[in-house]
């Protein structure tokens, strides 16, 4: 559902709307990263610009944000 989504969100990257897929199925940043290929500090990189695009402090408040957007619905 999210990744259909996150298909039209310009403000983020494409690596950025992978990492914000892998926050909305709850996958730890160590999980997102073995299944991205990336480091845990990579994750945490990526996470934190997400949440610094959308104004979130938490991830379920950072889903409730992307999704409630026009322009990501």
């Amino acid at each position: 559902y999210i990744v259909t989504h996150l298909q039209g969100c310009e403000p983020f990257t494409r690596r950025e709307r992978e990492v914000l897929a892998r926050i909305a199925v709850g996958e730890t940043n160590k999980e997102a990263a073995r299944k991205l290929g990336l480091s845990s500090r990579t994750i945490e990189g990526y996470r934190a610009s997400i949440m610094r695009k959308v104004g979130a402090r938490n991830a379920a408040e950072l889903l409730r944000r992307v999704l409630s957007q026009s322009r990501c619905v």
